[in-house]
């Protein structure tokens, strides 16, 4: 048998004779064999031992009889064994064989019930690995079998038809066996496993089993690796048995021997180069060998002593299945097993040592996903295999999704630390993606693919697989992920929460709820924090000057420009970049040899140097060269700088002259520049040049000069003067004038710094300036003095760069890769350095440096352009057909072509910033860039790409994994083709994300081919108008109109400012950076920052209201900028007005992803709308969510229901709002958040579920107020948070109509009843929105009517009315001649009418009484001004008021009374024309309209004022509270007219003077006074102004004590503006003097100082000079005349009707003013009193007085009745129209003896009858007047005829022809006789010239010339009038007089 093992006939036979020979050692049945000596003789055991290997081996045996004869014979061996008197084997031990023993009567017992071979021989294989222990028997049992199943395997592994079936049969027997038995040959700690032990005891035919090899591990791997190599055996049966063998049956001590044999088949079977004829089936077979060996994993088997790497293999068959990526059945099977190992590995995971478990991880779910997607792709092209494909696609869902179970994204090894939260978020979004797909619901964003794909794969997936469970197992999969990946999947999966579909919303429930059932917290920064490594390259640069010393030291030539920006970046701070400095001028003296060398070498520290100065004295450079490029700018075009003679070949000699001449003026203009510039360098300029000349002096003390000329103009100020476009000034290219003329200015100015004049030997032509470089070098010495002074320490300027520089992820990068590439040198170069310390330091130095490399990692890959063409480019050909399915619609726009000229270049445009890099597919956006270039390629054109960065934000940063992806696919030709890049419009984001790009690309040759485009003007001028206007959303907006703000910026961190220029569009604002950036070498950008306004969250002052600095606050990127200019209320002003005229739809704009989202708000938000659904698995989902998350933060309280298999009810009230009122109490610190996303869920609502939404935010809105207590830990100092929320809530009610009615009953209610700190903010972002729409508009109307909301407490009016005040206030700040025009009014006008809202209040009207004053006040200041709609609300106010009074005094009739007769006053048509209103009826509409002059406006102020002051007096319940009521309103006028803008001071004025009737004091006059000067300097801008202010005093005097300081003095201010020439102001100094003479003669102070006259000349002496100025300038002479001369003062405005009251009542309160104050005055009078003559003749002539009217005149005159007779009095009498009764005028007006007075009065007649027009009768009387003088003073009379020759004749003959009266014929007869004995005299000559000018010349004597005359009146004020008026002032406040002429009001 032993021979023949596997001949069965033969065992046949055999077996039995085994087993008879056995039964007699086993079976004690014959007594006669007990004593037989053979029975028990150790004889024996080579005999057992030979039977047992032969029934062992006969198990195997193919015949089933065989194999239980032989499980028989082991039987009875066993028990002849055991038997007490039997030898013991030596080997195994006691313990194994009783092992054996049991085994061996197991496999013996007849009972055992089996089922075929297989069955029988599997339970031999289980017993026998009970026996397989590593010990000498097993082994050489081993050996024996598996050389004999050596020996049948070559008979069996032979082709199929050749082999016996039987022998095939007992082959897979043995082989099954030897698989169990094989664990023998590893032994374990103790076991004995030497075989030669056995060989005495062997049967001879055995013994050379006992003399093999002893290397049983040897023996093992030879059977595994025969199995190995039989598993791709082309026999089915045998390759299947060798899997089976291996995977189901090997001895798991050889589980690590069959790693590495499958690992070396791995690699083989992975070689690139190896065919795949066979591998395919190969891996298959590995791959369930593998999955067997998990499978049967228990307990740790010793895998860990063995280094087999399960990771590696595990990728090799993954990609190996990727690599065979055929589509085919085969390949979806190699999948699905694939997955099927995945789910065992992750199964044993804990029991096995997996390297790098988390790359593994992700590189396989990555793998899965690719897969998936593939075959959603190829089902729309072949939809056969679709069971098969849906079985595979789940295989991977399923695979997937338990390998995301705790696993971390990682991104690829190649990427940066800012690629990678970009490339983990758009990880998570594609995983997430294809799972949705996965469950059938498709509409994710960019990255969905093919809808149709979608379905018809979810169509085909319903056949394999429950839907319901792969909605679950999708589920899952998000939860898995996200739970270890929130910071990237978070807003990913929050999305899903508003989603349009049901599903998704559901689905997102169900998310939640199972990430936050495990309890990890989700909340998570919105970013991934950068490797702190990566920065602690730039720190230790930074605090290390020996390392960037080092890094000086040792970098190569051609990095250095590379090398040093980005140092200077780094070294940002003004003492690192000084100390760095210095150290480089001191290893440039040091390496220098000559003195005559420094600083002119190209050594990397002048380089260095160079650098830093051109950096930091950027705006001292262009202070400097500007002015000097504008001077030669502006030369004539005939005149030139040119000297050279070779250059100017046509100019003359003359001509050089000249230009020479002009070459000297422009230089010595620039070196007075240069000479006094020394305030403007930059203070670290200044120490670099201190420390130059102390180093330089210690080592060449005669070349300081020298040296300091060297850095300072030839490597700083030079070089920008011949290139000033590098200072960015532009030249125009064509003019090559400038550019000589800078080049000749930098030769003299570098020639004078170096001492050197110009030789013989060159540049002759310049020889001519040596005098001048002599006569200017001593101002260049002195300059270069004062520069190397350096800086001290009181200097404010040190500290502060003139230009930010600031560091980034690219600096980092930069020295990654130099360290990388030179940290040998660099490492020698430190450990080089000596001195104190410095070895050691070095060394330090150095150990940092290695250990933050070596944690780093290498640098990013440079990619490398592969030189094949596009149909050689096999990585390029293989992208191709990998996607050839794809179609690239989606993103088609992304990469377009925009012109196909065939003349020229081909254009592209890759609009760059329309790209997410998180959500798009950029493999897709790959393929449709390479489709879109190839396809142009066969046209062998060039071609140009614009790559459109308008608005570029940081989610278009392409990963620089796929940049380098997508150069590594650019095939040669392409890159032929390719010209020029242009990136266009290019902001900060932009600029930075390009500059990393340049340098991880560095060595790409494409760099140099970029060009930065600012705008599309500048592209026009490079491409074609197609191209051009093909960036559609950067051309549209170039199109808009847009306004430019000059002298505008930016204010970086530091407080460094760069000049912008600031331009507003119509939807945009465009920032443009004036200074262009080096980004790379020959690479310079300029940064547009465009701003949508719909982006733009507030625009609000940086600090104080006079500070230059205003700030913008965006809302998707949630960033400030801050800007400086002066015109910053403008651009402020005009920037809300722009963006209150966008769309209302775009009012709202909130964007998630630029906040970081509180997790728990969003999803109470989502839970609780929800809840509000109609769908009720929605609401059941989501009550599940709230559930979970109510465990998730640790809410104690018991939920309303259970949290699963409930049902929740549709009723809202039921479920969701005990739900927020309970959240909102636990979680307020979550209020702002939830409100927020409660915004941006909001429009998702039907209106149903919005009415119950409203009512679910209302418990949140309670907790509002803890945000504004300090005291409260929720407390938000800046307070942005909670008026953005504020915003939102306001563009929600406004927004839709439909809402408005909800929000005004959930949101507005109950934020009115919150606290007034609150309710204050809440108005301001009710204020500013409304402000921003302006009055009249549809929000602010709306906004208006939400007021009405909060008005139910008083504090809402109040406030309301506080910041109208407020508003009014801010109107000083800017002078404007009407209020409508300050930047104010908008604020104003809208605040007026929410005023008018809340001042309505019939509910409560007591509480209108708080307001009265304020109200009053308001009313008077805003009437009569601005639109209908301005005008009706402030008349609303007021009949708002006297409503509310009206109703609150009901119970008091009288009062009640009153007030509804004002209320009728108030509605009349004259009331509405003082409010600038009018209409036909009560139903018509009002109209504006507008007063005729200033006066009116004022008289109609004041017809206002004094219906207030009426209801005020009406609806007082008491005196006291009246009076309380007028004090308050007096102490706001008061405050506003003497601290606010003209216009709002002239109607504080003028309700100033109605108010202060008595009780005046001479303070208030002071403030009056003072502001009437102010106005009086400002000249005719204010004429109003002045009007009210002279109205006012005219209103406050009569209220002046007698004890007034003031008063006495007045007199003369109305006295010197009654000369002036503006009726308005004439009319109103008339009632000023009037009420001064009234109060005057009121407190008897005109009797008590000698009378009018006496009084007024005695109080002008402090000004008496100024007051003289007036006299010389009017013609008259107080002195001489005080009546006559103030009579002709006032007469010339009789003319004017508007006026001629106001003469005749101010010249009859003088008549009585100066009789009563008379000594005589209680006396009849017989004559007119002298001081009165004036004003009684001016009454007198100036109408046709009635009987009464000449009684009173007589009676103010002091004369008695009875002289009535002798006034010229119109008597009616029968038959006639009228008489006169003339008697003794002169003697009536005392002139009979008074020769003067006569003169003066017959002036006065003349001057009244040429300038008044006067009538029939009043010419009769003038006639007869002049006829009574005559009487008593003939020359007078004749002197007035002469005066009057030339119009006598016509004035006689028309009184003449008007009357036949007689009596009227003799006067006209009387003076024509009188007039022709003067016109017939006779005269000489001279007494004719004397006759002539009689009148005039005596009254010049006089000095009363001006009473002939008047002067007219003109429109404007007259400089001439307002000096005196001012100097008067001066004297009067005791004030400093003014300057000369009028003062602008900026100077006041």
């Amino acid at each position: 048998m032993l021979q023949k093992p596997f001949d069965t006939n033969s065992n046949r036979i055999l077996i039995p004779h085994i087993l008879i020979v056995l039964t007699r050692y086993a079976d004690d049945a014959y007594a006669e064999d007990e004593e037989a000596p053979w029975k028990y003789s150790p004889d024996r055991l080579p005999s057992f031992l030979a039977a047992e290997f032969a029934l062992v081996i006969a198990l195997s045996s193919p015949g089933m009889d065989v194999t239980l004869q032989a499980a028989h014979g082991l039987q009875l061996l066993a028990r002849a064994e055991r038997h007490e008197r039997a030898p013991r084997p030596p080997l195994p031990g006691p313990e194994e064989q009783l092992k054996r023993w049991a085994v061996y009567e197991q496999i013996g017992e007849e009972r055992f019930n089996y089922v075929g071979r297989l069955a029988y021989q599997k339970r031999l294989r289980q017993l026998f690995r009970v026996v397989s222990p590593s010990n000498p028997f097993n082994l050489a049992l081993f050996n024996y079998c598996f050389a004999r199943w050596l020996e049948l395997s070559q008979s069996v592994v032979q082709p199929a038809e050749s082999t016996n079936a039987a022998l095939k049969a007992g082959w897979q027997n043995l082989t099954f066996a030897l698989a169990g038995m094989v664990g023998g040959c590893i032994a374990l700690e103790g076991e004995n496993t030497e075989i030669r032990s056995l060989a005495k005891h062997m049967p001879q035919h055995l013994e050379h089993v006992a003399t093999l090899p002893n290397n049983p591990t040897m023996l093992a791997r030879q059977f595994i690796s025969e199995l190995m190599d039989m598993l791709d055996n082309e026999n089915a049966v045998i390759r299947e048995t060798a899997k089976d063998a291996l995977g189901s049956e090997l001895h798991p001590r050889l589980f690590p021997v069959l790693l590495q044999q499958i690992e070396r088949v791995n690699r083989a079977g992975a070689d690139p180069e190896r065919p795949d004829d066979g591998i395919a089936l190969l891996f298959e077979q590995c791959m369930s060998v593998l999955k067997a060996m998990f499978d049967r994993i228990d307990t740790p088997p010793e895998l860990s002593k063995l280094n087999v790497d399960i990771s590696r293999m595990m990728l090799i068959l993954s990609r190996f299945i990727n690599r065979g990526n055929d589509n085919s059945r085969a390949c979806f099977r190699a999948r699905i097993k694939f997955c099927q190992l995945c789910d065992s590995l992750m199964a044993k995971r804990n029991f096995l040592t997996i390297r790098k478990e988390s790359s593994l991880r992700n590189e396989i779910v990555d793998r899965l996903f690719g897969w998936i997607k593939d075959s959603q792709a190829l089902r729309s092209i072949d939809p056969s295999y679709t069971r098969l494909q849906a079985e595979c696609d789940g295989a991977c869902l399923n695979t997937a999704v338990n390998m995301l179970e705790k696993m971390r994204l990682e991104p690829p090894e190649s990427a940066t630390s800012s690629d990678t939260a970009n490339l983990l978020s758009r990880t998570f979004y594609r995983y997430l993606t294809e799972m949705q797909l996965m469950a059938g619901i498709h509409s994710m964003g960019s990255m969905k693919g093919e809808d149709d794909i979608a379905e018809s794969f979810n169509s085909s997936l319903r056949t394999t697989r429950d839907e319901p469970a792969i909605r679950a197992l999708v589920v899952k999969g998000v939860v898995n992920m996200l739970q270890a990946n929130p910071d990237a999947g978070t807003k990913h999966c929050l999305a899903l929460g508003i989603h349009d579909d049901l599903r998704l919303r559901i689905q997102f429930c169900h998310i939640f709820a199972g990430a936050l059932a495990s309890g990890r917290k989700l909340e998570s920064p919105a970013t991934v924090t950068p490797p702190p490594q990566l920065n602690q390259l730039c720190e230790m640069l930074r605090g290390s000057d020996m390392l960037a010393l080092a890094v000086c030291e040792i970098c190569p030539a051609n990095e250095v420009d590379v090398v040093i920006p980005v140092l200077l970046n780094v070294i940002d701070t003004h003492d690192g970049l000084l100390r760095l400095m210095k150290s480089a001028i001191n290893r440039e003296v040091a390496q220098t040899e000559s003195d005559k060398e420094l600083f002119r070498s190209n050594s990397v520290w002048t380089r260095l140097l160079g650098a830093c100065a051109k950096m930091q004295g950027y705006n001292y450079l262009r202070k400097v060269i500007q002015p000097v490029v504008e001077q030669l700018q502006a030369m004539p075009a005939d005149q030139s700088v040119e000297v050279d003679p070779i250059k100017a070949s046509n100019a003359t000699e003359e001509d050089l002259k000249q230009n020479m001449a002009n070459l000297k003026v422009i230089a010595q203009s620039l070196l007075d520049i240069i000479s006094n510039s020394t305030p403007l360098m930059p203070p670290i300029i200044m120490d670099v040049c201190k420390h130059i000349t102390d180093t330089v002096g210690n080592v060449w003390p005669g070349s300081r000069q020298t040296a300091l000329g060297a850095f300072l103009f030839l490597r700083f100020i030079c070089p920008a003067i011949a290139a000033p476009h590098t200072v960015d000034i532009d030249v125009p290219k064509e003019n090559n004038e400038i550019r000589r003329g800078l080049i000749l200015m930098t030769k003299i100015i570098q020639n004078i710094a170096n001492n050197v004049l110009f030789g013989q030997d060159s540049e002759q032509f310049l020889t001519d300036l040596n005098p001048f470089l002599n006569e200017n070098a001593r101002k260049v010495q002195a300059f270069q003095e004062k520069v190397a002074r350096g800086t001290s320490e009181k200097d404010h300027r040190v500290g502060t760069a003139d230009i930010g520089t600031y560091s980034d992820e690219t600096d980092a990068i930069v020295f990654q890769r130099f360290f990388h590439l030179h940290a040998e040198k660099v490492g020698t170069e430190l450990l080089s350095y000596q001195g104190h310390d410095s070895s050691n330091m070095g060394k330090q130095t150095w150990d940092m440096l290695c250990t933050a490399l070596g944690e780093l990692g290498p640098p990013i890959e440079r990619p490398q352009l592969i030189p094949l063409d596009s149909q050689r480019h096999t990585k390029l050909v293989d992208f191709l057909q990998r996607n050839q399915h794809r179609s690239t619609e989606s993103v088609r726009q992304l990469f377009t072509e925009t012109s196909i000229d065939p003349e020229r270049s081909l254009v592209f445009m890759l609009a760059l910033s329309r790209l997410n890099a998180e959500t798009d597919d950029l493999e897709l956006v790959l393929l449709q860039i390479f489709k879109t270039l190839l396809e142009f390629s066969a046209h062998q054109q060039p071609f140009e790409i614009v790559i459109d960065c308008t608005m570029f934000a940081p989610s278009s940063e392409v990963p620089l994994p796929w940049i380098k992806y997508l150069i590594e696919l650019i095939p040669s030709d392409l890159a032929l083709q390719f010209q020029t890049a242009y990136v266009v419009n290019t902001n900060g984001a932009g600029q930075l994300y390009l500059r990393k790009v340049l340098h991880a690309l560095a060595s790409v040759p494409f760099g140099k081919q970029i060009t930065v485009i600012n705008t599309l003007k500048d592209l026009a001028d490079v491409l074609p108008a197609s191209s051009v206007a093909a960036i559609g959303s950067s051309a549209s907006l170039d199109g808009e109109s847009k306004e430019s703000f000059p002298e505008v910026y930016q204010v970086l961190r530091g407080a460094a400012r760069i000049p912008v220029t600031f331009q507003l569009g119509t939807t945009h604002i465009r920032i443009t950076s004036t200074k262009a950036q080096q980004i790379f070498p020959g690479v310079q950008c300029k940064t547009t920052e465009i701003i949508p306004l719909s982006d733009i969250g507030d625009v609000t002052p940086y600090s104080s209201d006079r500070s230059p600095e205003f700030t913008i606050r965006r809302q998707r990127q949630d960033g400030t900028l801050i800007f400086a200019s002066d015109s910053r209320d403008v651009i402020m002003k005009a920037i809300r007005l722009k963006k209150a005229r966008q769309k209302s739809e775009e009012t709202m704009s909130i964007d998630r992803n630029s906040r970081n989202v509180v997790l728990s708000a969003t999803l109470i938000n989502v839970g609780l709308l929800h809840l509000c659904n109609d769908e009720e698995m929605l609401r059941s989902a989501a009550y599940d969510l709230l559930c979970a998350l109510c465990t998730y933060l640790d809410y104690d309280g018991s939920p309303i229901l259970p949290s699963r298999g409930c049902f929740v009810p549709q009723n809202a009230t039921a479920v969701s709002l005990p739900f927020s009122e309970t959240l909102s109490r636990f979680a307020p610190q979550l209020t702002l958040d939830f409100l927020f996303e409660f915004c941006i869920a909001f429009d998702k609502l039907s209106a149903g579920q919005k009415t119950i939404s409203m009512q679910c935010i209302a418990p949140w809105l309670r907790n509002l107020p803890m945000f504004m207590n300090p005291l409260n830990p929720l407390y938000e100092q800046s307070s942005s948070k909670l008026r953005d929320c504020m915003r939102f809530l306001i563009d929600l009610t406004v927004k839709d109509s439909e809402i408005y009615p909800l929000a005004q009953r959930h949101v507005w209610s109950e934020i009115g009843r919150l606290d007034s700190g609150f309710i204050s903010l809440a108005l301001d972002e009710l204020i500013r929105a409304a402000v921003d729409d302006g009055i009249g508009s549809f929000r602010c109307e709306l906004i208006a009517d939400t007021l009405i909301s909060l008005a139910s407490t008083v504090t809402v009016r109040g406030k309301v009315i506080t910041r109208l005040r407020k508003a009014v206030s801010k109107t000083y700040l800017t002078y404007t001649r009407n209020l409508i025009d300050n930047p104010a009014w908008p604020e104003i006008a809208v605040l007026t009418r929410l005023a008018l809202v809340v001042s309505y209040n019939t509910r409560n009207p007591i509480q209108t009484q708080l307001f009265v004053p304020e109200t009053a006040h308001l009313i008077t200041i805003l009437a009569s001004v601005g639109t209908v709609t301005m005008r009706t609300s402030v008349h609303g106010l007021a009949l708002n008021l006297i409503h509310s009074l009206y109703a609150s005094r009901l119970d008091h009739a009288q009062s009640a009374e009153q007030l509804r007769v004002l209320l009728d006053v108030a509605t009349s048509p004259e009331t509405l024309r003082s409010f600038g209103l009018s209409r036909t009826d009560q139903s018509s509409d009002f109209n504006a309209t507008e007063t005729f002059n200033d006066v009116e406006a004022v008289d109609a102020l004041e017809n206002m004022t004094k219906l207030l002051v009426k209801v005020i007096a009406a609806a007082a319940p008491s005196i006291v509270l009246q009076n309380v009521w007028r004090a308050r309103w007096m102490s706001l006028v008061v405050s506003t007219a003497f601290q606010i803008s003209p216009y709002i001071q002239s109607r504080a004025l003028t309700v100033l003077g109605i108010l202060s009737h008595s009780d005046l004091d001479d303070d208030l006059l002071y403030q009056v006074l003072v502001a009437l000067q102010k106005a009086l300097r400002m000249g005719d801008k204010v004429e109003v102004y002045i009007v009210s202010i002279i109205r006012c005093l005219t209103n406050v005097v009569p209220g002046l004590p007698p004890s007034s300081r003031y008063l006495p003095q007045l007199f003369w201010i109305p006295v010197i503006l009654l000369q002036t020439s503006d009726t308005n102001i004439f009319k109103e100094s008339l009632r000023l003097l009037d009420a001064v003479v009234r109060t005057l003669q009121g407190h008897q102070l005109l009797a008590e100082n000698d009378g009018l006259a006496n009084y007024m000349l005695t109080t002008r002496d402090s000004f008496a000079d100024v007051i003289s100025h007036v006299e010389q300038m009017q013609g008259i002479n107080f002195d001489v005349s005080f009546t006559f001369s103030l009579t002709a003062l006032i007469y010339r405005g009789i003319h004017v009707a508007s006026i001629r009251e106001a003469v005749q009542s101010t010249l009859r309160t003088l008549l009585r003013a100066t009789t009563r104050s008379s000594p005589v005055h209680d006396e009849l009078r017989a004559a007119v009193d002298p001081d009165a003559v004036a004003y009684f003749i001016a009454l007198l002539f100036c109408g046709t007085p009635t009987e009464e009217e000449a009684a009173e005149l007589l009676h103010d005159a002091g004369l008695s009745v009875e002289q009535l007779p002798t006034l010229p009095l119109r008597l009616p009498t029968r038959g006639r129209d009228w008489r006169l009764h003339l008697q003794r005028s002169t003697e009536m007006l005392g002139l009979t003896d008074k020769a003067k007075a006569a003169l003066f009065a017959v002036s006065l007649v003349l001057m009244m009858e040429a300038t008044s027009s006067p009538t029939l009768v009043q010419q009769v009387n003038m006639i007869q007047f002049l006829t009574d003088v005559g009487h008593s003073f003939a020359e007078y009379a004749m002197m007035a005829c002469t005066y009057r020759l030339e119009t006598l004749p016509v004035s006689l003959h028309d009184l003449l022809n008007h009357t036949s009266d007689p009596e009227v014929v003799q006067i006209a007869s009387r003076f024509s006789h009188m007039a022709m004995d003067a016109a017939t005299r006779p005269r000489s000559s001279s007494a004719a010239g004397k006759t002539r000018v009689t009148l005039r010349s005596s009254l010049q004597e006089e000095g009363m010339a001006g009473i002939l005359e008047a002067r007219p009146f003109t429109d404007g004020l007259d400089t001439e009038v307002m000096e005196p008026v001012d100097k008067v002032l001066s004297v009067i406040l005791e004030t400093p007089v003014g300057p000369s002429g009028l003062v602008s009001f900026a100077d006041v």
